[in-house]
């Protein structure tokens, strides 16, 4: 984000509003790592289950792979917010 886009405060974070052709590009830019990993989960790795687990357990291993995943999302993303925001380099 460039200063030309949104005012910042003293400490250098932008306080202003984001324009409609920010968010509009943003709101693409999830829609498609939704439509992605929506696949992925939904179609993907309900068909694969049967090969990885074996018929008869695809329904508990698909719930512990989702299990799984869900736990990993927990901690890891928090872990990484909170390290991106006390980074002091420009990518931070």
């Amino acid at each position: 984000m460039s200063a030309t886009t949104a005012q910042a405060d003293t400490r250098g974070r932008p306080v202003g509003a984001l324009p409609m052709f920010q968010i509009f590009q943003l709101s693409i830019y999830w829609f498609g790592i939704n439509a992605i990993w929506g696949g992925l989960n939904n179609v993907i790795l309900q068909r694969r289950m049967d090969d990885l687990v074996g018929k008869g357990n695809a329904g508990s291993g698909l719930a512990l792979l989702t299990l799984l995943g869900a736990a990993v999302a927990i901690l890891v993303q928090p872990t990484i917010g909170t390290i991106s925001d006390y980074t002091i380099t420009r990518w931070g």
